[in-house]
């Protein structure tokens, strides 16, 4: 293996590493472009020569992103047994951010150059830094296959820093604002008024609100089992396991919950009995106007039509469960029992999402110095000849 260094311009630098030949008798070589002075480019030749020492010789197939990117997607996501809501959304920022602007290159040509650039492209065109976050997770997966795979021997995602992401505080809904969407709701009947009365109460994402069977319903205990999660998909709408092992859980009811349940149980069935030609019976417990499942974004709509219309448009159907865990919080619930009821994967999401709403959770540290000192006599101003003498 061999290096060599040519100058580009002034304080920059081509790199060329020799790799040998593949299968097919061709050189293989890989560029890169070093900015800064003679010394440091050797420098950094030395270390890629280093990096490249031992690596598995590249297949001899060169492949573009525009035709390894589904690929990965489709053979190391079926190997990892990804959900289809994976699938879509990897799919969709392939489609959408990487195939346009990294397609036409090789693999094992991409360059942190490249990835900068990506990175600068899609922060000007408006996209938050977290959405670059996830598009760079995307591409550094590929990549990493790719190596794995023999086609590429460098990740240069890597060697990059993302943008940082600015850390937003929750701020849940008030009680009155909760308060009022539940009244307009039930003085009106409105259709998804349990629904939204469950998700208070509960803190259960809208998946697993609507994906509820009365199976999963003990209105002689007072609790719900959440199994699984509705989601809209590509292919239309879908039932998930929850996130994780610890999102099945069971979760207790308060009362009035159980008094709404069984009000619209009843109703259903009323329902049932005047459309039983058409109705399709599939036990859920909230279902349309047939018996079948509910779309998600209906009930994200309803909630930001109700909230709008007592005087709070930015609301999201989401901070109902911010609502419901500030709630749990603001009445000493442990954090542990708050975590398993709403399904996190660990405590400590729900510690570092919802720490600042924890009760004291306000600075003490001038309150706790201000005791320390309170025998401290500050002068009342500078002092006279007068008092010196004293």
């Amino acid at each position: 293996m061999t290096g060599s260094i040519r100058n580009r311009g002034p304080g920059t630098w081509g790199l060329t590493i020799s790799l040998g030949r593949n299968p097919n008798g061709k050189r293989i070589r890989r560029y890169f472009t070093f900015k800064g002075t003679k010394r440091d480019a050797e420098r950094e030749l030395r270390r890629l020569l280093v990096e490249f020492e031992g690596a598995p010789t590249p297949a001899a197939e060169r492949i573009r992103f525009c035709d390894w990117l589904p690929r990965w997607i489709e053979e190391y996501g079926t190997v990892q047994g990804w959900r289809q809501s994976t699938i879509d959304r990897y799919s969709g920022i392939a489609n959408e951010h990487l195939i346009p602007r990294l397609g036409n290159v090789y693999i094992d040509d991409l360059s942190a150059q490249h990835v900068q650039r990506l990175q600068v492209t899609l922060l000007h065109a408006g996209m938050e830094a977290k959405g670059v976050q996830l598009v760079r997770t995307v591409l550094s997966g590929a990549v990493t296959y790719a190596i794995s795979m023999g086609y590429a021997r460098h990740n240069p995602v890597r060697d990059d820093k993302p943008p940082p992401i600015p850390r937003k505080e929750i701020v849940p809904p008030s009680p009155e604002t909760v308060l009022a969407m539940l009244q307009l709701a039930e003085e009106e009947s409105h259709p998804l008024f349990a629904a939204i009365f469950v998700q208070v109460c509960t803190g259960a994402r809208r998946g697993e609100t609507l994906a509820l069977t009365w199976d999963n319903v003990d209105l002689d205990n007072g609790e719900i089992r959440i199994e699984r999660s509705l989601g809209r998909r590509s292919t239309g709408l879908v039932v998930d396991p929850p996130k994780s092992d610890r999102g099945r859980r069971t979760v207790k009811l308060p009362a009035i919950a159980l008094d709404v349940l069984r009000r619209h149980r009843g109703q259903q069935e009323t329902h049932k009995a005047d459309y039983w030609e058409i109705y399709q019976d599939n036990n859920l417990v909230f279902a349309d106007e047939i018996g079948r499942f509910i779309n998600p974004m209906e009930l994200t709509r309803a909630v930001k039509a109700l909230a709008i219309r007592v005087g709070h448009p930015k609301m999201r159907d989401h901070d109902l469960r911010h609502f419901h865990v500030s709630q749990a919080l603001d009445l000493n619930v442990p954090i542990t029992e708050v975590s398993a009821r709403v399904g996190h994967s660990d405590p400590s999401i729900t510690w570092k999402a919802y720490a600042h709403l924890l009760p004291g959770s306000e600075p003490r540290a001038p309150d706790a110095i201000d005791s320390a000192m309170d025998q401290f006599q500050l002068d009342s101003g500078p002092k006279t000849s007068e008092d010196e003498e004293r």
